[in-house]
Protein backbone atom coordinates (compact mmCIF):
# COMPACT_ATOMS: atom_id res chain seq x y z
CA UNK A 1 0.00 0.00 0.00
CA UNK A 2 1.50 2.93 -1.09
CA UNK A 3 1.12 6.27 1.33
CA UNK A 4 1.44 10.01 0.23
CA UNK A 5 4.98 11.84 0.36
CA UNK A 6 3.83 14.10 2.57
CA UNK A 7 3.50 11.16 5.19
CA UNK A 8 6.46 9.05 4.86
CA UNK A 9 8.55 8.94 8.13
CA UNK A 10 12.03 9.30 6.18
CA UNK A 11 10.41 13.09 5.90
CA UNK A 12 10.70 13.37 9.84
CA UNK A 13 14.03 15.30 9.72
CA UNK A 14 12.63 18.85 8.64
CA UNK A 15 9.38 18.16 11.10
CA UNK A 16 12.19 17.14 14.05
CA UNK A 17 13.97 20.26 13.56
CA UNK A 18 11.03 22.34 13.79
CA UNK A 19 9.65 21.03 16.85
CA UNK A 20 12.92 22.13 18.47
CA UNK A 21 12.81 24.71 17.37
CA UNK A 22 9.23 25.54 18.49
CA UNK A 23 9.84 23.67 22.29
CA UNK A 24 13.52 24.61 23.67
CA UNK A 25 12.76 23.69 26.93
CA UNK A 26 10.80 20.58 26.31
CA UNK A 27 13.34 19.05 23.70
CA UNK A 28 16.94 21.27 24.54
CA UNK A 29 18.43 17.88 24.04
CA UNK A 30 17.73 16.85 20.67
CA UNK A 31 18.84 19.64 18.78
CA UNK A 32 21.55 18.64 16.04
CA UNK A 33 20.13 16.00 13.31
CA UNK A 34 22.46 13.39 12.70
CA UNK A 35 23.54 13.12 8.55
CA UNK A 36 22.72 12.53 5.99
CA UNK A 37 18.96 13.98 6.11
CA UNK A 38 16.04 11.92 5.00
CA UNK A 39 17.39 8.77 4.54
CA UNK A 40 16.44 5.33 5.66
CA UNK A 41 19.62 4.97 7.45
CA UNK A 42 19.20 8.50 9.55
CA UNK A 43 19.79 8.20 12.95
CA UNK A 44 17.40 10.43 15.16
CA UNK A 45 17.91 13.69 16.89
CA UNK A 46 20.56 14.24 19.79
CA UNK A 47 19.41 11.34 22.19
CA UNK A 48 17.04 9.36 20.61
CA UNK A 49 14.80 11.72 18.74
CA UNK A 50 11.28 11.40 18.38
CA UNK A 51 10.67 8.12 17.16
CA UNK A 52 7.06 7.71 15.95
CA UNK A 53 4.54 7.55 12.51
CA UNK A 54 3.55 10.30 10.88
CA UNK A 55 0.14 9.73 12.15
CA UNK A 56 0.78 10.76 15.44
CA UNK A 57 2.70 13.79 14.82
CA UNK A 58 -0.38 16.55 15.41
CA UNK A 59 -0.94 14.36 18.68
CA UNK A 60 2.72 15.19 19.67
CA UNK A 61 2.41 18.82 18.63
CA UNK A 62 -0.69 19.87 21.45
CA UNK A 63 1.15 17.68 23.86
CA UNK A 64 4.48 19.52 23.40
CA UNK A 65 2.23 23.16 23.52
CA UNK A 66 0.74 21.94 26.23
CA UNK A 67 4.78 20.93 28.65
CA UNK A 68 6.60 23.72 27.12
CA UNK A 69 4.80 26.42 29.58
CA UNK A 70 4.47 23.56 31.71
CA UNK A 71 8.19 23.67 32.18
CA UNK A 72 8.96 27.40 31.84
CA UNK A 73 6.59 28.10 34.44
CA UNK A 74 9.08 25.48 36.80
CA UNK A 75 11.79 27.47 38.92
CA UNK A 76 14.76 28.04 36.98
CA UNK A 77 17.01 25.94 38.57
CA UNK A 78 14.10 23.19 38.16
CA UNK A 79 14.22 23.35 34.31
CA UNK A 80 17.05 21.58 33.30
CA UNK A 81 15.81 17.86 34.03
CA UNK A 82 12.03 18.58 32.75
CA UNK A 83 13.14 17.58 29.38
CA UNK A 84 12.13 14.87 27.01
CA UNK A 85 15.23 12.52 26.46
CA UNK A 86 12.98 9.97 24.05
CA UNK A 87 9.94 10.11 22.81
CA UNK A 88 8.94 6.85 20.67
CA UNK A 89 5.67 4.27 20.08
CA UNK A 90 6.08 1.11 22.08
CA UNK A 91 3.66 -1.13 22.25
CA UNK A 92 1.30 0.74 19.62
CA UNK A 93 0.98 3.72 22.27
CA UNK A 94 3.14 6.95 22.83
CA UNK A 95 5.35 6.67 25.12
CA UNK A 96 7.50 9.67 26.93
CA UNK A 97 10.32 9.65 28.85
CA UNK A 98 11.77 12.61 30.81
CA UNK A 99 15.34 13.53 32.42
CA UNK A 100 13.71 13.55 35.95
CA UNK A 101 10.45 13.10 37.21
CA UNK A 102 7.82 15.51 35.34
CA UNK A 103 5.47 17.40 37.89
CA UNK A 104 2.13 15.66 38.43
CA UNK A 105 0.77 18.51 35.67
CA UNK A 106 2.89 17.46 33.13
CA UNK A 107 1.76 13.63 33.73
CA UNK A 108 -1.47 14.44 33.41
CA UNK A 109 -0.46 16.03 29.60
CA UNK A 110 1.63 13.12 29.26
CA UNK A 111 -1.49 10.68 29.93
CA UNK A 112 -3.62 12.54 27.78
CA UNK A 113 -1.42 12.09 24.71
CA UNK A 114 -0.83 8.51 25.54
CA UNK A 115 -4.59 7.88 25.11
CA UNK A 116 -4.88 9.89 22.41
CA UNK A 117 -2.51 7.94 20.16
CA UNK A 118 -4.23 4.46 21.51
CA UNK A 119 -7.23 5.88 19.11
CA UNK A 120 -5.45 7.30 16.79
CA UNK A 121 -3.91 5.96 13.37
CA UNK A 122 0.17 6.13 14.08
CA UNK A 123 0.13 6.09 9.78
CA UNK A 124 -2.07 8.51 9.14
CA UNK A 125 -3.82 10.40 12.00
CA UNK A 126 -7.37 8.93 11.18
CA UNK A 127 -9.33 7.42 13.91
CA UNK A 128 -7.70 3.69 14.69
CA UNK A 129 -8.19 1.03 16.83
CA UNK A 130 -5.31 -0.05 19.05
CA UNK A 131 -4.86 -3.93 18.78
CA UNK A 132 -1.85 -6.63 18.15
CA UNK A 133 -0.87 -6.93 14.36
CA UNK A 134 1.19 -9.38 13.16
CA UNK A 135 2.99 -10.00 16.89
CA UNK A 136 3.42 -6.48 17.06
CA UNK A 137 0.91 -3.91 18.56
CA UNK A 138 -0.57 -0.97 16.48
CA UNK A 139 -2.84 1.67 16.69
CA UNK A 140 -4.27 1.53 12.76
CA UNK A 141 -7.25 3.00 10.73
CA UNK A 142 -8.75 0.74 8.62
CA UNK A 143 -7.25 2.01 5.39
CA UNK A 144 -3.53 0.88 7.06
CA UNK A 145 -4.50 -2.04 8.77
CA UNK A 146 -1.89 -4.35 7.22
CA UNK A 147 0.36 -1.60 6.98
CA UNK A 148 4.54 -2.17 7.26
CA UNK A 149 6.97 0.48 7.12
CA UNK A 150 8.09 -1.49 4.23
CA UNK A 151 5.35 -0.34 2.02
CA UNK A 152 6.33 3.29 1.94
CA UNK A 153 9.26 1.89 -0.55
CA UNK A 154 6.64 1.22 -3.08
Amino acid sequence: MKIPDSLKDGQYRQWELEMVARYPLTLSEMRWPSTPLDTPRTEPLARWGLEIGAGWRSVVERMLERLEPAIAAQPIDERDGLRIVQLKEKFGRLTVYFDKEPTADMKAILREAEQESIITCDVCGAPGQHAERRAWWATRCPVHETWSPHDQAH
